[in-house]
C-alpha cells in the first residue's frame, strides 16, 4: 500500500480519514467506459485533436508504479500510461468537494498554458 494513513474508513473504504483515495502498486488508474465525464482530462495528455479522439477510443488507463508525494490537496503517483509504455506523475486529489473545485481549476489553467504553447511553437514554426 502506498497511502498513508491505509485504512480505508470513508468512502465505501476506499479512501482513508484524511479522505485520501488508497493506492496500491499495480493497481490501474482511468476509466474503460466511453464518454466517461472527465474523458475531458485526457485532451492534457496529447498534442492534437486527432491524438485526443484516438485516446478517447481506446481509453487511457494508467499503471500505478510509485509514490511520488504526499500533499494538501492529495497524491501524486509515479505511473505508466497502458497505451503508450509512457512513465508520467498522476495527481490524485483528495474527495473533498473544495480540493475537486480547486483541481478542475487547476486543469482549466493547464489546458489554457499547452493551448498557447501549441499556439506559440506554431507561429515559430511559421516564421
Amino acid at each position: 500500500m502506498l497511502t498513508k494513513p491505509s485504512k480505508g474508513v470513508k468512502n465505501d473504504g476506499y479512501d482513508n480519514d484524511d479522505s485520501d483515495y488508497i493506492l496500491y502498486v499495480n493497481d490501474i488508474l482511468g476509466s474503460e467506459e466511453a464518454n466517461h465525464k472527465y474523458d475531458a482530462l485526457d485532451t492534457l495528455h496529447t498534442s492534437s485533436p486527432q491524438q485526443h479522439t484516438d485516446s478517447l477510443s481506446t481509453r487511457n488507463r494508467y499503471l500505478i508504479l510509485d509514490v511520488l508525494g504526499q500533499g494538501t490537496f492529495g497524491q501524486v503517483v509515479k505511473c505508466q500510461n497502458l497505451k503508450t509504455q509512457e512513465v508520467i506523475a498522476v495527481k490524485v486529489i483528495k474527495n473533498r468537494t473544495a480540493y475537486f473545485n480547486q483541481s478542475m481549476m487547476e486543469v482549466s489553467v493547464l489546458d489554457l498554458v499547452c493551448r498557447c504553447e501549441r499556439y506559440r511553437t506554431r507561429l515559430a514554426a511559421n516564421s
